[in-house]
């Protein structure tokens, strides 16, 4: 049963973050309402899945230039076709081959989510992103 992280506004109005397994969003997002929380965001936790695949093999962890060019061409036509940012990312991370690149975008877009800027979040992965 796949694990999924959430954030939550409590019944005093706390915010609480988690993670809960369930068969989909939906039973998550049901099983929060039913302790009295209000799910603001739901989301499948596969960071830990990339990071377990990015230990497996050492010539799979580096990220080449190559990688970071179909990269940022399949980031630039999801934003022009008007998908929101966090979204793309996480489509990105679901179909990058590279374990290495998709821990990477785990990370980048954890602190987008986070309100990190992208350019910002980019920055701090100069050898990757000159």
């Amino acid at each position: 049963m796949p694990s999924y992280k959430y954030v939550a506004v409590d019944a005093s109005g706390r915010q609480v973050t988690g993670e809960l397994q369930g068969a989909d969003q939906r039973e998550v997002t049901q099983r929060l309402r039913e302790t009295g929380s209000f799910p603001v965001e739901v989301t499948e936790a596969r960071e830990s899945a990339a990071k377990v695949a990015l230990t497996r093999s050492p010539e799979k962890r580096k990220v080449t230039r190559g990688d970071v060019a179909i990269f940022t061409r399949q980031l630039s036509d999801l934003i022009d076709a008007g998908m929101p940012l966090d979204r793309a990312l996480t489509v990105l991370i679901e179909q990058a081959e590279n374990p290495g690149l998709q821990t990477l975008l785990a990370d980048v877009l954890q602190e987008v989510r986070g309100g990190e800027a992208l350019s910002g979040t980019l920055a701090k992965y100069p050898r990757i992103f000159m």
